[in-house]
């Protein structure tokens, strides 16, 4: 999965000895003081605990490549904290010490640079509209900390786009497979340990159907434009994992998200291979069979087991398209309850975080009756989530940076590219694609752990977008 023997593909990459030095001398600190800690502290591991915290975040923040990569394994763990009417996860914590990190980076070198792209736009238009709703929003106090998130997901981007220059947009992305892969399969030995009798998320919770759903779509894309038998064999596997673990959860929206994607990575490939003129290319969409074959395999042989709750779900699924019911019924709700919400003040919305008490803007709503059981959920469509809260205003720039996310990933993907480079242009292009079509079902995207996967990912697309356009003629 991650390729020790491929230069970065940044732009630049500096000899950076005061790095080293900061490591060594960390390291030496650590293993110097820590004996010496115990002995004094005693009975107080606390305290202990405490400076250990302290020396690690050090660590980190002299040496922001390691915490970047610390940072996108924390996005795969769920383990919330309240501090101060705040849920703060682990990936929280550790994208403010890569902040930090950035920040006195890019004080302390002497070349600094800062570069426009083609999402800050829209992303500072979402930020824009967000605080406009703080005016009219129904309560106020609400609004502090989804905007708070919207920033913060800002940030990221821009961490993501500077680290991916630097550290090469392939290595991080073969970096994200690896740790989707791992999780995934943590999902897979939890589903089959509990005999599929409960829904399985794994280590992320619910994000996990993000990862899941963007992570498959760009393996397939490693695997199709794959040109050695192990490295099919690779991420042909990272495909089939990732795929069962699809299942486990039993989300029929990231299994609707991968069955959109691949037909549309078979288009790029044949697309792709007429422009170029390279028509033996097309019959590499054949090795997508190699998974589908073994997850068809896995399902068959576990489906009154593992896979009982998954093929009822899909079941239920189907069955709402012609009559609505179970949770496709309840999205509808929920749907109707975010355009009413829309109406109630459709120049500014309702007020970031507001929705959670829209049964309190509109009362009528609580004589649904399966508004008991879904009350101060998400709207489950961000689009109309970000049109009841912010108006017309945040729905636009969250279609707006849909729309480029989805133009400058093909862009990059039709350019003539040799094998590696295809592999990581198409990852990328699909991705904008998955992320494009899901924002008008899924549940978040614009906070949380989702937030920082887009955030990374947009800043993957823009990195690799300005290393194409400084390398063609002007």
């Amino acid at each position: 999965m991650y390729d020790t023997h491929a230069a970065g593909d940044s732009l630049y990459a500096p000899a950076d000895t005061s790095r080293r030095f900061n490591l060594v001398a960390a390291v030496v600190a650590l293993i110097i003081l820590s004996p010496v800690l115990l002995i004094v502290t005693g009975p107080r591991p606390i305290l202990a605990s405490l400076y250990f915290a302290v020396l690690g975040t050090m660590l980190l923040i002299t040496n922001p490549r390691i915490c970047f990569y610390v940072w996108m394994a924390a996005g795969g763990l769920f383990y919330p904290a309240h501090l101060g009417g705040m849920l703060i996860n682990p990936a929280d914590f550790a994208v403010l010490i890569l902040l930090v990190a950035v920040v006195l980076d890019y004080l302390l070198r002497v070349r600094t640079e800062v570069h426009r792209t083609s999402f800050d736009a829209p992303f500072i238009l979402l930020i824009g509209a967000a605080l406009m709703s703080i005016m009219l929003a129904h309560d106020r106090s609400l609004t502090i900390t989804p905007t708070l998130r919207v920033i913060v997901i800002y940030l990221a981007y821009r961490v993501s786009f500077k680290m991916a220059r630097e550290i090469g947009v392939r290595r991080i992305v073969q970096v994200y497979l690896l740790i989707v892969v791992v999780l995934a399969a943590i999902n897979c030995v939890t589903l089959v340990i509990e005999g599929g009798q409960h829904r399985v998320f794994g280590l992320a919770w619910l994000p996990m159907e993000t990862f899941c759903m963007t992570a498959l779509p760009m393996a397939a894309a490693f695997l199709i434009w794959s040109n050695r038998p192990g490295e099919r064999l690779l991420y042909g596997t990272c495909c089939l994992v990732i795929g069962i673990a699809i299942l486990g959860t039993q989300s029929r929206a990231p299994m609707v998200a991968v069955l959109a994607a691949l037909p549309v990575l078979m288009w790029l490939v044949m697309r792709k291979a007429q422009r170029e003129q390279r028509m033996s290319n097309r019959w590499s969409i054949l090795w997508l069979a190699m998974p589908l074959a073994g997850l068809a395999l896995v399902v068959l042989t576990l489906s009154e087991t593992a896979f009982r709750g998954s093929f009822e779900r899909i079941g239920e699924l189907i069955n709402s398209m012609v009559r609505p019911e179970g949770t496709v019924s309840l999205r509808v709700v929920l749907w109707t309850a975010a355009i009413k919400a829309y109406l109630v003040n459709p120049i500014t919305g309702i007020g970031m975080g507001n929705f959670k008490v829209v049964s309190q803007i509109l009362p009528d709503i609580r004589l649904v009756p399966v508004w008991y059981y879904i009350g101060g959920m998400s709207p489950h469509n961000v689009v109309l989530h970000w049109l009841a809260e912010t108006g017309p205003l945040g729905a636009g720039a969250l279609l707006w940076l849909a729309w480029r996310g989805v133009k400058v990933g093909y862009r990059q993907f039709t350019r003539s590219l040799d094998i590696r480079d295809t592999q990581v242009a198409g990852a990328l292009a699909i991705a904008m694609v998955v992320f494009a079509f899901t924002i008008f079902y899924m549940r978040a995207w614009t906070w949380g752990q989702d937030g920082y996967i887009m955030a990374l990912l947009f800043g993957l697309v823009a990195a690799r977008q300005r290393r194409q356009d400084s390398q063609s003629p002007s």
